[in-house]
Parts: structure tokens; sequence; C-alpha cells
């Protein structure tokens, strides 16, 4: 029987023992330079990002051959190879094919490098491998820099101590016979071994290694300002001036380094292109007029692209521990606005500028916000110049938007933090007494460049709202009275959605629609799938409802509750009911709100409906309108300006916080804590600059993955006219999930697979198979849609029985990435909810 074949999938050579390949791939190609491993075992195609996960793939093939067990090893060593040695263990085996450790290592020396093996390779590919171990320790938020220290000390004990002169004593012993020259190689390659952590066995050389290498951008400390502290002196307590410093990371030396990783400029300057031939869908901000018409102008023909910038405080402390507020800290961020969708929510794309002590603000934004300032300035008046493929660009950049929630964002911009003042809306003067009562924008009263000059000559607060000046107006592409948008997680999921739900909650169980038994029975036991399930709603209770007015959910239960509670408790409520009703004013408005991209069309639609329900609102509720209630009256504006609302809300940013909150909660001290965390953040990219990890797509599959023919698949003969001629006769990678960009998918959701002229066209996924090229592609029975429930806010489906029912499409070609599920509603029929419109 032919041996089985493992081929490289970098040359293409082949080997017949997975070790024999894992030491080729670690050897001869740099596992510090490859972003993914892809195993070709008999048309495998399965993909992994670590090497450890594709070492572990490999043994699953079964018949191939694998190392034998440490014991083993002993016992050949001991017996030195004797020929009956094991004989009867192999007798036992029924694999074909089953080498010694000597064997596999001779054969992988034969095949990949010769006899006459480089040190010098093994050199390059050892330092690789160190490299990477120390990207890898470094990435974890958990590991304090003394813990890696500690860990690199162990393994330079292990790997490179007195066993190894053990090892190379008894080698040279064995190669006595073999000439000088193979022995001086043997040596050398021992002392590359020995020799491999000496550049990188302390923090001081660790760094001074990653600077030479250019990869790593050290944090630099700034001033914030001077406060006094008390110090004991010869037992006595004095009180001495001590310096306040916060640390920064240079925008511009941060985007030189990203965009000129593989890719990424390529890729955003692709997609921009794109967004300008697309008028009717509007899903990022240089479609809006904000971009169009004020900000790229300034730049003439320059090559310019927007920037947004986020800022918010963390705790490192516990919330409500005796140190809290006082190692509090404000983080200051910015991305790149036109990243494609698929990167934009990734941590590693959201890049650290300032870290802060929250109460440094004291000294003036100035003094805080000052470095970042000017960095900013010189990248929009000289640009930066980069180098992508031995071409050189001059790329110039402009501050877009500041993101964040709405104490953050008016706090940097000079504006009151708070909406008890009589002007706290960022984008209108409009009083707070009149807020309460308006259902829609007032243009006669947004906030005008010239207003706000006159506002802020005035020197009073309380009748303009204005605390000081806006630093970030000294930027040629910023202006407080147009760079705005709002974020519609605060303002939508931890206000107004809060408290309508408790409203709504509130009210049914008045007229007895059901008890907070019942609803949370229906909430509990509702199927929420794999996509939802950790969003899942805590219990609901009279308590919060009745006293507090709100539920005291997160950002996404609160998401979750509205967006399926149709289904929950649709079946309870009458039609026509008037609480009803304003549910699913808020339902459609949160379709609206909280999809990627947003149809110029749909903008009238968008003001009526927060109209229709602020007056729902208060006709239901019997009060006024709270402040958050009146951003939304500015939404459309908004929209037009930068956008869909989506990609900027503040979501994604906390995540990025929590890497903050786990790297300080993993040391006791808080000295100098910024300069710790942001030294840690700049590791990570170091890293990702060591490892050349540009832009990748995402995609992942279930660890069994099995090799079909396509004709022996159930059903062929019914779907073999749907499928592309190509693929008749094919065989195929037949996998359990596929994760796409972090898009989950499996056999038995529901996929958007066309449009009609009413309705889309539905399908349950069957089969998900794998191209060699990692496309991902379905088998699926189409769902015959019979209406739009507007009272369940969901398509009512039926399974189609007919023979010809199956359909063959590509992922990348469904109408919408985001699969959906079937749901048995309690009238015994079957529904669709889409998380967006199509």
């Amino acid at each position: 029987m032919e041996s089985p074949q493992f081929p490289c999938f970098v040359c293409e050579k082949s080997f017949t023992a997975a070790d024999s390949l894992v030491s080729h791939i670690s050897l001869l190609h740099s596992t510090l330079t490859l972003q993914k491993f892809i195993c070709k075992f008999d048309g495998c195609v399965r993909v992994f990002d670590r090497m450890k996960y594709f070492k572990k793939h490999l043994t699953s093939h079964k018949g191939v051959p694998v190392s034998v067990t440490s014991n083993e090893n002993k016992k050949i060593r001991l017996e030195n190879n004797k020929a009956d040695v094991d004989s009867n263990e192999r007798n036992e085996s029924e694999d074909p094919v089953t080498e010694t450790p000597c064997e596999s290592d001779s054969s992988y020396v034969h095949q990949s490098a010769g006899d006459q093996f480089d040190p010098a390779v093994f050199f390059q590919a050892v330092n690789n491998n160190v490299l990477k171990i120390l990207g890898e320790l470094y990435r974890k938020d958990s590991l304090t820099r003394s813990h890696i220290q500690d860990v690199l000390e162990c393994m330079i004990e292990i790997a490179c101590g007195s066993y190894l002169d053990i090892l190379e004593d008894c080698v040279i012993q064995a190669l006595k016979l073999c000439n000088s020259d193979k022995i001086s190689n043997v040596r050398c390659l021992f002392a590359i071994f020995r020799g491999m952590f000496d550049d990188v066995n302390t923090e001081h050389k660790r760094f001074n290694y990653f600077k030479k290498q250019d990869a790593y951008i050290e944090p630099e400390q700034y001033v914030t300002g001077v406060s006094n502290a008390q110090k004991n002196v010869k037992g006595q307590i004095i009180l001495k001036p001590i310096t306040l410093t916060g640390s920064f990371i240079p925008p511009s030396k941060i985007l030189k380094k990203f965009l000129e990783l593989p890719g990424v400029f390529q890729s955003i300057i692709s997609y921009m292109d794109s967004l300008e031939k697309e008028t009717a869908i509007l899903e990022n901000v240089i479609q809006g007029t904000l971009w169009r018409d004020k900000v790229k102008p300034l730049f003439e023909e320059k090559m310019v692209l927007p920037l947004n910038m986020s800022y918010d405080d963390f705790e490192t402390n516990k919330d409500l521990g005796s140190h809290s507020t006082v190692h509090k800290l404000g983080a200051c961020h910015i991305t790149v606005s036109c990243l494609p969708p698929i990167y934009q929510s990734a941590l590693e794309n959201m890049f650290l500028v300032a870290l802060f002590y929250t109460s440094d603000k004291y000294f003036g934004l100035p003094e805080v916000f000052g470095p970042v300032l000017d960095d900013l300035k010189k990248l929009e008046e000289n640009g930066l110049e980069l180098v992508i493929d031995d071409k050189k660009f001059t790329v110039y950049f402009a501050l877009l938007l500041i993101i964040g929630d709405n104490l953050g964002v008016n706090t940097i911009l000079g504006l009151v933090e708070t909406f008890r003042a009589n002007y706290f809306c960022s984008l209108c003067k409009m009083h707070r007494e009149a807020t309460e009562t308006c259902t829609s924008e007032r243009p006669d009263l947004l906030r005008t460049e010239q207003g706000y000059l006159h506002d802020l000559n005035r020197n009073d607060t309380s009748s303009t709202g204005i605390k000081g000046r806006c630093i970030w107006n000294d930027l040629r592409s910023y202006s407080i009275a147009d760079n705005l948008c709002c974020d519609i997680m605060h303002d939508i999921l931890e206000g107004v959605g809060d408290y309508d739900m408790a409203l709504i909650i509130k009210i049914m169980v008045s007229r007895k629609y059901f008890n907070y038994d019942e609803l949370n029975e229906y909430v509990q036991s509702f199927f929420y799938g794999e996509q939802e399930f950790g969003n899942k709603p805590p219990l609901i209770t009279s308590e919060h409802v009745v006293n507090d007015e709100s539920l005291k959910f997160s950002a996404t239960e609160m998401l979750c509750l509205i967006r399926y509670f149709p289904l929950m408790v649709g079946h309870k409520v009458p039609e026509n009911s008037e609480v009803w009703n304003f549910f699913l004013c808020l339902r459609e408005l949160i379709d609206l709100l909280f999809s990627p991209k947003f149809a110029v069309c749909d903008l009238p639609r968008l003001e009526e409906l927060i109209t229709e329900h602020h007056e729902k609102y208060m006709r239901l509720s019997q009060r006024s309108l709270r402040p958050k209630y009146h951003k939304m009256i500015h939404y459309r504006r908004l929209i037009e300006k930068v956008g869909p609302l989506k990609p900027l809300w503040a979501m994604r940013w906390e995540g990025k916080y929590k890497e903050y909150r786990q790297a300080a909660n993993s040391t006791s001290c808080r000295k100098k804590i910024s300069q710790t965390l942001a030294i840690k953040q700049s590791l990570k990219v170091c890293t990702r600059i060591l490892n050349k990890r540009g832009l990748v797509p995402r995609c992942e599959f279930s660890p069994l993955c099995v090799s079909v023919d396509v004709e022996n698949l159930d059903d062929y003969e019914n779907f073999e006219d749907r499928l592309p001629f190509k693929e008749r006769g094919s065989k195929w990678n037949i996998v359990n999930w596929a994760k796409v960009n972090g898009t989950l998918y499996k056999p038995g959701m529901v996929v958007v697979s066309g449009l009609t002229e009413f309705f889309p066209s539905f399908g349950t996924i069957e089969v998900i198979s794998v191209t060699p090229d990692h496309e991902v592609r379905f088998l699926t029975k189409d769902l015959v849609t019979v209406s739009f429930n507007s009272h369940l806010h969901s398509y009512h489906v039926k399974e189609e029985i007919s023979w010809d029912c199956w359909n063959f499409i590509n992922q990348k070609d469904l109408v919408t990435f985001c699969p959906a599920h079937k749901r048995l509603s309690y009238d015994g029929e079957l529904y669709v909810m889409l998380r967006y419109p199509v």
C-alpha cells in the first residue's frame, strides 16, 4: 500500500510522516511570518491560525505514521536499536507504515535539507520561533512582564541547560566515524540552539532587540500637571511637589507601521474606491456629507484618510472597592475610519495613543491631550511618507469624529457633562425644558461655528452649555459644530430602550396580558440560538419595572430582549393594542438604527418614526421626554452627515477597556499603572509588526472534516441540476460548522439567498462544504415565504416539500451575512426574524 503523503502548503514538498512536515515548516519556513497553516493531506482543507492546533489536527488523520511515545523512545535507545526490539508491538499494529523517530528525522533531513544543512538557515528559523514565543507571551493580558521573565528563565534552563550538553556529547560520540566537517556542522547547530535566548534573556535585551527590529514603539511619558504629596522626611510628614505624568504613543508612528503591513493600505484604498460608486446605500463615514463636502475638499488632490478618535474612562480597581476612582484612567484611541467592514470591529485595529489618570483633567485639556493634538496637526499638515511595495506615498490624515459616551465626549469637547444643565445638547441650543416635549429637530437652534464662537466669548455656561474652548478646533478638519455624532449604545440600549421596555412591560402586566412569572418563563425558555445565547436577558422583576422604571440590563441583553420580544409574548397581546403599537414603533427603530447599512430612501421614514415614538411615549407614560430621547431627533441629519450610526457606537470599545482591566488586575502594583498598560499595548503592536500580520480574513471550521463524493450525498438526484457544472461529480469537504469573520454558520440555520419583489428568499442550511481555496458554500432547502407578520415583526414561512426545493450558494453571495433561525410560534407556525432589514 502506498504511504500517505503530507504536502507542505508553502513549497508543496511531501513527507511520509506528520512530524517530518512539522519540522520542515518550523526550520525552512518561518512560523513567525506564516499567518495560517493549511492541511493538504488527502484533499483536507482545514486552516489553522496557530501551529499547535495544526500539529494536533495532523494526528487526527487515521492510518498515518505517528511518533512513538517518550517511553518507546527510551526503550529504543536502551536497546541500541536492536532488530528485534518491539517487533511484537509492530506486528499488532494495523498501520501500513510505522517510522521510529530516527527514521522520521533522517527522512526529513534527506528530503528537506540534504547532507549539507546550512547553519544560517537553522539560526534564522530558531530566532524566528524565539520571537514568536515572546510575542505570544506579551499578548497575554493576564501575564505581567515579571511573570514573562520567570517563564523565559524556566524555558532557558530546560531547553539550553546541562541537558543539551549531555545530548551534544552523545551525538558527537555517535558521529565519530563521520568526517570532521559534519561534526563541526553538528556542533554549530548545537551552539545555535544553546544560545537561542542569549539576545532576549532579560527584558532590557528584549526591548533593545525589538527596537533594533524597528517593531517596538516605546510609550513616551509626558507631564500632565504638578501636585503635592505627603512624604515622610526624618519622621515628619511634609508636602512635596510631584510631577504627574501620562503615557503617549504617537499616532504617526502607529499609523505608519500599520499601513505598511502587507495588504493593509491596498485594502483601504480599494474599499474607498468602491464606496465612491455607491450612493443609494450608506455604510461608511466617507459617504456622508461631512467628509464629501467639508473635510475632503480641504486637502484638494492629496491622498487623505479619515481618523476616528475614541475616549472614555475606565476603572483599574474594583468599581465598588475602597480604592475606586483613585486609579481611574482615561484612554484615548484612534482607528482608521474607512477600514473594510469585516475588520472594523477587530480590537487589534484600535490603537492606544494616550493613557492618563482621569483626575489629571483637572489641570486642563491642553495639558492632558496636548501631545495627541500636536501629532494630529502634523499628520494633517505634513502627512506620512509610506513605503508600499517599494513605492513611496505621502498620505494625509483628518480627524473626522470623536466617539464615546455623552460624558466622555462632552468632557473633552469642553461642553457640560450633566443632563441637568440648561443646554445639555452638544448638537443644538434647545433649553432643557423645551426638550421635554420636542419631538422633531429645530434647524434654527442647531449649533454653528459662528454661534459657538459667540457663546464661547460670553463665558456663561448656564446660558450656552459651553465650559471651555474646544482644543480640537485647532485642527483644520475638525469643528465642534459639524464633526459630531451620537452613541446609540448609550442613547438607545442603556437609555430609551430601557425606559421604553420597563413602561411596556408595566402596562402589559397591569392589563393582565401576562404576569411576571409568565413573562420570565417566555424569556427564559425562548430559543436564542448559538449567536444570541450569551445575550440571554436575566429575570425581570416588578421591583425594577415599577420602582426604578428601568430593567437594569446590559446593552447586549437589552438589544436581545427588544429584538425577540414579539416572538416571546406577541401571542398574548391583542392586535392593534396601543402599547403594542408603541413597541412595534421601537422595534422598527431598532431595525433601522442598528443595521450596518442604511438606505438613503429610509431617512424620511426614520424621522417619522422618531416623532411617532416620542408622541406615543408621552401619551402612554404621562410624563415628559428624558434627555436621551432628545438626542434621537438629530439622528436623521447625523446619518446624512456621517453614515450609519452602528459602526460608530461605543460597544466594541468596551472590549478594548476589558483588556486594560484584565492586565491591571494581573498586577497588584499601581505605581505608574498608565505606563505599565501602555507598554503592554505597545508590545501587542510590536508582535503584530514582527508577524507581518495585516488585514487577514478569519475563517474557521469544525474539527471534523469529511471528504465525500458529491454523488454520494442524500438526495443528490434532486439537487444535481442546481449545482454548477464543475461541481457535479466533484469531491466535497463537509464540515459541521464554519465561522467566517466571526459569523457562525451551522446546518439548520436560515440564510437569505436572494430578494424577490415582495419578500426575501430564505433557505435552510443542509450541508456546509469548504473548497481548497477556503470558500464556504451552502447546500440549502428553500423556505416558502407566506407573508410578513407585522404583529410578530417576523416572516411567516413554510418548509418546501417539492423535489426542486434545493439551492446552492456561496457564503460571499448571501444577501446578508448574518444567519437567522426558524422558530416555532405558539400558533404552531414557523417564523423567521432577521437581525437587520434587507
